[in-house]
């Protein structure tokens, strides 16, 4: 893998668990609709690392080889991020899996929109 790929993936993994794990925290603090109790602040944040880590490799170097649609591979990509993180949330923050949906789609949209932004 080039350097420069390393190095663009590596700031985006970073931007990506700053923003996810910031967007995290601000709804379990504000919004007792997805958090009608509080959790606590390290489970949170190991929550939103956990996804970042868990899922970005895959959409950057496993899912680029399989589909070559830029279009389809940002879509398809984004897709398969919401819902793996939604069973990672449901494990990790006991939450239901409505909520753990609403919980992944609002932290990767917001991180989406971030990341097009930025890069």
């Amino acid at each position: 893998m080039p350097l420069d790929l390393s190095l663009l993936f590596l700031k985006a993994l970073g931007a990506t668990i700053l923003i996810e794990t910031a967007v995290l925290l601000l709804l379990n603090r504000f919004s007792r609709r997805l958090f009608p109790v509080a959790l606590p602040v390290p489970a949170v944040v190991f929550a939103g690392i956990l996804c970042s880590f868990a899922t970005l490799p895959y959409l950057w170097f496993v899912l680029p080889d399989i589909l070559h649609n830029r279009t389809l591979l940002i879509w398809l990509g984004e897709i398969f991020v919401v819902l793996i993180e939604m069973v990672i949330y449901k494990k990790i923050l006991q939450t239901s899996f409505l909520r753990s949906f609403l919980i992944s789609l609002i932290c990767n949209s917001v991180s989406a929109i971030s990341g097009l932004w930025l890069f």
